[in-house]
């Protein structure tokens, strides 16, 4: 989602209203009421990401998530060997998770379970994979988390081409994070995590800042962000902002924005 994106994704160790179970689902230990997450992204070459989360508290310190996720691509022009165009297709994956997190004093963990589904034109996959995470307050300011994603991951492909059949396997790469969440002073937070991905052994650091611009006279929650992330030597930048509505019982809408 937008804050997230705006944060560089270094969400592990903090919560992410209406998205926790993508981020880390020990989050959900600590979720005390219904939270809804939609999300739709629209990008350059027909590109769209799309989400939707609900997570429901059950007392005393549990809580349950059901997620969606897709992301994928229209209107990709096929083409004969020569180059001469035939027609469109898209392409699209997704999946489907459930998740719990109990949390017990200040310590809380989670997991995901995860139903996959990918489709290539007339090709497809299907997929099942786990996360689990951890979290521990060490104060009301502070916080850290690990995060084990993408435990016995894998696609499994089942699809015919030029008159024979194929199965095969395609392995998730399995990722561990460690993550912090720390607020400098009332206005400030700092977030700070590192994705190692066993794999190829390529480490991922992630910075994001969040700042608080609530103005007391005008009441007007809104918040300012800004993201770093570093991957094999490659650095990329993301800023937005949010706002926070206020309802009647206890009813809060909010809208980000972000730019990467």
């Amino acid at each position: 989602n937008a804050r997230a994106i705006a944060l560089a994704n270094a969400q592990i160790a903090n919560h992410n209203v209406g998205y926790n179970p993508f981020s880390n689902p020990a989050l959900l230990g600590f979720t005390n009421k219904n939270e809804y997450g939609f999300s739709y992204i629209p990008m350059s070459l027909d590109r769209y990401i799309q989400s939707l989360s609900i997570t429901i508290p059950v007392p005393p310190t549990a809580a349950i998530g059901i997620s969606l996720f897709m992301s994928g691509t229209n209107d990709i022009p096929r083409t004969t060997s020569t180059g001469d165009y035939i027609e469109d297709y898209s392409a699209w994956e997704g999946m489907g998770i459930v998740s719990f997190g109990v949390s017990a004093n200040s310590l809380s963990v989670g997991i995901n379970i995860k139903i996959l589904k990918n489709e290539i034109d007339d090709f497809s996959a299907t997929g099942l994979a786990g996360d689990i995470g951890i979290l521990y307050q060490i104060s009301s300011k502070n916080s850290v988390a690990l995060l084990f994603k993408n435990i016995t991951g894998k696609y499994s492909w089942d699809f015919k081409y030029g008159g024979s059949q194929y199965l095969y396997d395609e392995d998730f790469p399995f990722i561990a994070s460690i993550g912090s969440s720390s607020y400098i002073n009332k206005k400030i937070l700092l977030l700070n995590q590192i994705d190692y991905i066993l794999d190829n052994k390529n480490l991922t650091y992630r910075t994001g800042i969040e700042i608080d611009l609530y103005d007391e006279r005008e009441k007007i929650p809104l918040y300012f962000r800004f993201g770093f992330h570093n991957q094999n030597k490659v650095s990329n930048y993301s800023v937005g902002f949010g706002y926070v509505a206020k309802f009647k019982n206890n009813l809060n809408f909010g809208i980000d924005y972000a730019l990467d």
